[in-house]
């Protein structure tokens, strides 16, 4: 994976009214690795209000999926970025940037190189959760071309706090619209008699972003790394309000005669 030049180059920015010069930085990228840990956990601490502890990295990076990269200007790092691997898209959990070196480009290379490992037949998307209170993290991706999505209601475990879902999508997906889970209308009925995966017939089919799911049960879905979880407000009978968690994963649909006969 190609790191870039060292060599700073200049990034022009617009404040109170007057433009002026910065130098924006070239970082070198690599992975993260254990002795990185005490600076890493500083910029956390500086960037988050409710910031990861230790032990939280290390359960999260010792997930078989889960990734940790870091940025690193003369032999200090100075930003880090963990996501996750799924069979059809990319979860960001954490990036951060220590703040003497932030709107110096460093945030956009990190996000670029994530960008770059997007296709048109693989993992199509990269998704993640923004506290509602972290306007400067909004406003960071809406910039790198980021589009928020949904906003899923009391998703921090330390708070009540909603988080604000951004997708990023391949040049080749991103025209699909987001739509609210919706039931397709019932099948007509077929001129010849076809033989479907019982999951078919029992389960219900929904339609998300013009591709198909199928609902599953909540460990099921939690099992599967192509299954994607959606919350829904559901009234409670005092009147008050809850989220009801639903998982799906993605349908195989048959479209030739061939598999239509298996």
């Amino acid at each position: 994976m190609g790191t870039g030049s060292l060599q700073p180059h200049l990034l022009t920015a617009r404040k109170h009214g007057m433009e002026t010069t910065i130098e924006k930085l070239r970082v070198h990228r690599r992975w993260m690795i254990r002795r990185d840990m005490a600076e890493v956990m500083e910029i956390e601490s500086q960037s988050f209000e409710h910031p990861w502890t230790e032990e939280e990295f290390v359960k999260c990076l010792r997930q078989r999926n889960s990734i940790g990269r870091v940025a690193e200007h003369d032999e200090r790092i100075v930003g880090f970025w963990i996501y996750e691997l799924h069979a059809s898209r990319i979860q960001l959990i954490n990036l951060a940037v220590h703040p003497d070196f932030r709107r110096r480009g460093i945030g956009r290379q990190m996000t670029e190189e994530l960008i770059g490992k997007l296709s048109s037949h693989r993992r199509t998307r990269i998704s993640l959760e923004v506290r509602e209170s972290n306007v400067a993290a909004q406003v960071f991706f809406r910039a790198a071309r980021f589009r928020a999505v949904n906003v899923i209601g009391g998703f921090y475990e330390d708070s009540d706090e909603a988080a604000i879902l951004f997708v990023h999508r391949h040049q080749s997906h991103a025209t699909e619209a987001v739509v609210k889970l919706q039931p397709l209308p019932k099948r007509k009925p077929m001129s010849a008699p076809t033989t479907f995966p019982s999951a078919i017939k029992v389960d219900p089919i929904f339609r998300i972003a013009d591709k198909l799911y199928r609902k599953v049960s909540n460990a099921d879905g939690q099992k599967d790394a192509s299954a994607i979880r959606a919350t829904t407000p559901v009234k409670k009978a005092d009147g008050s309000e809850e989220l009801k968690v639903n998982w799906f994963v993605p349908l195989e649909v048959p479209t030739t005669n061939e598999q239509l006969a298996t």
